[in-house]
Parts: structure tokens; sequence; C-alpha cells
């Protein structure tokens, strides 16, 4: 429960809506979802949204790094 509280702080955000354009963002946030679901041996719910850039970084990041992060912050 923890860890689901902290993804969906960390890559969601309420203001934003997502729109047709916004396809490509899905993607790199699904992405993202299931490479820190496996760094922390655990399934995250699915996002309505998320920050494409942010999603981006998290999967540029090795699963020692995720982990520090998720813990550490």
């Amino acid at each position: 429960m923890k860890f689901t509280l902290i993804f969906l702080i960390l890559f969601s955000s309420c203001e934003e809506i997502l729109d047709t354009k916004k396809d490509m963002d899905i993607d790199y946030c699904e992405k993202a979802r299931v490479y820190i679901g496996k760094c922390i041996n655990s399934t995250l719910p699915k996002l309505e949204s998320c920050d494409e850039d942010f999603a981006k970084s998290g999967l540029n990041q090795d699963c020692v790094n995720v982990i520090d992060y998720i813990f550490n912050k």
C-alpha cells in the first residue's frame, strides 16, 4: 500500500487530463509503471495521468536507484 501511494504521488497529476495528443505519454507511463512494479516486486495500478518526463527519467534508472528514491524521499 505504501508503494502504491508513493507511486501515485510521484507520477499522477490531478489537474492534468489525458487527451488524444498524449497517446505517447501513455506508453512511457505504462512502461514506467511496469518497470517500477518489477523493481519493488509489486503490481501498481494504472493511472489516468502522468508526467512523461518523470516517467522517462524513471525508465533511465536502474532498480537500485528507483528503490533508493522511493524509500529515501
